[in-house]
């Protein structure tokens, strides 16, 4: 495991999710977010965040796990048990960055903006 990926491994919790426009601008995708990423040593991975918990609406639930890989500052999510079928056996890339015990997951820029997510590791 290279030293990048070591840094990746842990337990994150959600600190800010959304969409992040060409401006600068920074819209949260809902109220009421919570989550957890899990990377494993071994290269297992482990998604949950929930938004608007009190409507218990499943659309309002992002699950999926399986592997993870990096290269250069990319994360690879490949995807092999998710709660949206779309996501089963497909591989999602994400821009990621670790400052001190934070960690954001982008998505490549667009001429819009780009989705960004903000985690904390747990102590």
């Amino acid at each position: 495991m290279s030293l990048v990926e070591e840094k990746l491994v842990g337990t994150w919790r959600l600190v800010e999710h959304g969409f992040e426009r060409a401006d600068g601008t920074f819209v949260p995708t809902g109220d009421n977010m919570r989550g957890q990423i899990m990377y494993g040593s071994e290269g297992a991975l482990s998604v949950l965040i929930t938004m608007n918990t009190e409507q218990g609406d499943p659309a309002n639930i992002i699950a999926y796990s399986g592997t993870f890989s990096v290269k250069g500052n990319v994360v690879s999510h490949h995807m092999y048990v998710a709660n949206k079928s779309s996501r089963i056996d497909s591989t999602e890339d994400r821009i990621f960055e670790i400052s001190k015990e934070r960690l954001i997951l982008s998505t490549s820029a667009t001429p819009e903006g780009k989705w960004r997510i903000t985690w904390q590791r747990f102590q």
